[in-house]
C-alpha cells in the first residue's frame, strides 16, 4: 500500500500535565520516516506549516513530549489511522502521552494533524 508523495501537516497545540516542571521548557520530538524536528508548545508557524512526507501506508509519526532534556512520555499515531479518520480534513485531537519510566504523572497532548 504505497503512498505516493502523501503528505502530513501536524501543529501541537498544547499540553496538559501534573509533573512540576521547575522552570524547564516543554517542547516536543517529533520523528516520521527518517525526518526529525524539536519544536516547542505550542509549535512555532514555521513548524506547523512543515510538510512532512509520508514512506508509507504502514508509516508512524511519533511524539516525544520533553521538559528540557527529561522525557516526559511519547505518542505513536500509525499513519493508516489518519488514512481512514481524517484524509483531506483536520484533526484537531487530544492524545493520552504513554508516560516514560519514572513518571507517574498523567500527561496529554493536543495536536492538529492535517492529511
Amino acid at each position: 500500500l504505497a503512498l505516493s508523495m502523501a503528505e502530513l501537516f501536524l501543529a501541537v497545540v498544547a499540553c496538559e500535565h501534573e509533573e512540576a516542571l521547575f522552570g524547564k521548557e516543554l517542547s516536543c520530538a517529533v520523528g516520521l520516516g527518517g525526518a526529525y524536528l524539536r519544536t516547542s508548545v505550542p509549535s512555532a508557524i514555521a513548524d506547523s506549516l512543515r510538510s512532512w512526507r509520508v514512506p508509507n501506508a504502514f508509516s508512524v509519526c511519533s511524539v516525544a513530549v520533553l521538559a528540557g532534556d527529561k522525557s516526559l512520555g511519547s505518542i505513536s499515531i500509525p499513519i493508516m489511522r489518519l488514512r481512514k479518520t481524517c484524509r483531506g480534513k483536520t484533526l484537531d485531537e487530544w492524545f493520552a502521552v504513554a508516560g516514560s519510566p519514572g513518571t507517574s504523572s498523567a500527561v496529554r497532548l493536543r495536536l492538529l494533524l492535517h492529511f
